[in-house]
């Protein structure tokens, strides 16, 4: 197995987090970069540039692995486990995406779904920098 993939996509994760960015904020700008790459690839696949839209997956499947190995399932229990399943079936999904008869609206279907999630994500973020401004300051 290619471990170099997956040794970029924690490295990614860290650089975010010495940037002292919240977590969910890491979260909510690796989704946006999902979202961005599954337009691409459907653009990609739509010109017939199979090249171009696999190496846009590659990147797709990079950040689901940094999403992955970063769940915490002793905090985040059932969430965790939940969302381990998401990007498992996410993943099997794309990594499907030519076999499936219309690709272009396997593509849509997938940035449907993300979608939805990624907007669980955001609402989250703006809760925390909610929280995060009233929390009182220890001297």
């Amino acid at each position: 197995m290619n471990e170099q993939p997956y040794n970029h996509a924690v490295s990614a994760y860290r650089k975010a987090q010495e940037h002292a960015l919240h977590p969910v904020d890491i979260v909510v700008a690796l989704y946006q970069g999902m979202l961005k790459n599954l337009n691409e690839a459907k653009v990609a696949y739509e010109n017939r540039d199979l090249d171009k839209m696999c190496a846009i997956n590659e990147k797709t499947f990079r950040i689901l692995a940094a999403l992955q190995c970063h769940l915490d399932f002793e905090q985040g229990k059932n969430t965790a486990i939940t969302l381990d399943s998401f990007y498992t079936a996410f993943f099997v999904r794309l990594v499907r995406v030519l076999e499936t008869p219309a690709p272009v609206q396997e593509y849509s279907y997938l940035e449907a779904t993300l979608h939805d999630v990624y907007d669980e994500w955001k609402k989250l973020a703006e809760k925390s920098r909610f929280s995060m401004l009233e929390a009182p300051r220890v001297p």
